[in-house]
């Protein structure tokens, strides 16, 4: 399941969306883990959740995140595995 994501977030499908989620104005401006403000263009988007098909997935369950923090998430979810 983690390929398929990977693969769907390499697509122009993903980027499309991420695109139509900022410009909807639900993307939150700071970062939620340390609290830096956030250039939607270059943040990193993170799911809270995981759908089981890719491209599915709510607007609730996207939040922009700086990579220093999209990284510790991940890892932290790896490590819980």
């Amino acid at each position: 399941r983690r390929r398929q994501w990977a693969t769907y977030l390499s697509t122009r499908a993903w980027r499309v969306r991420r695109e139509q989620w900022i410009a909807s104005g639900n993307a939150n401006a700071t970062c939620p883990g340390c609290g830096v403000a956030l250039d939607p263009r270059r943040a990193d988007v993170h799911h809270l959740a995981y759908p089981v098909i890719p491209g599915t997935e709510a607007d609730e369950d996207l939040v922009l995140v700086c990579r220093d923090c999209h990284e510790t998430v991940h890892a932290s979810l790896d490590a819980s595995r």
